[in-house]
């Protein structure tokens, strides 16, 4: 048993994490949208203070503005959570389906490495030297690789944590600024 021609391509390509048009589309929706509204906070100033597309939103009704800015935060976060879920789904079984192939091989070098050391015979030692210089190359590619697997990781937990977080701090002026509207206003 061989692995497939095009292993040490795939192996490569399924250590980068494949990201759906979605996911990216949301996470960026997101980031630019908690981005802005922690700058205008941090800024000291509130949403009702500001332009957007040219629109003064000064006069406006702050309440809604807020809990519509707020439903937006959270829309983009759900929609980015499942896409992002659907597509490390998608990643895992692209990996599963190499992992598989190496698995074969670990199992034949093991089951003939059992019967060589039990029936010495030319026959199981060539296919035992087969499947063991499969495996090496299974074994050379992951030694290669690790660095960059370590850093695709780190990536992808960034890529993952800092649109929650952004989106997170957003979430939390768009309440503080309702509390204080409540405060005003009871």
């Amino acid at each position: 048993m061989k692995l497939p021609e095009s292993y040490e391509k795939d192996y490569l390509e399924a250590l980068e994490f494949k990201s759906s048009d979605g996911a990216v589309k949301n996470r960026r929706n997101l980031l630019v949208a908690a981005f802005s509204i922690c700058s205008v906070y941090v800024l000291g100033k509130s949403l009702t203070d500001i332009k957007i597309l040219g629109i003064n939103l000064e006069g406006t009704n702050k309440f809604y503005l807020l809990c519509l800015a707020a439903v937006l935060i959270l829309y983009w976060s759900v929609m980015y959570f499942l896409h992002y879920y659907r597509d490390s789904q998608l990643n895992l079984e692209r990996k599963a389906l190499l992992d598989k192939h190496v698995d074969r091989i670990k199992q034949q070098v093991d089951f003939y490495n059992d019967k060589i050391s039990t029936n010495p015979n030319q026959h199981l030692e060539q296919i035992y030297n087969d499947a063991l210089e499969q495996y090496k190359i299974h074994l050379s590619q992951l030694k290669r690789t690790n660095k960059a697997a370590i850093a695709s990781r780190i990536t992808n937990l960034v890529e993952v944590v800092l649109p929650f977080l952004v989106g997170g701090s957003a979430l939390i002026f768009l309440w503080i600024d309702l509390v204080r509207l409540f405060q005003q206003n009871p």
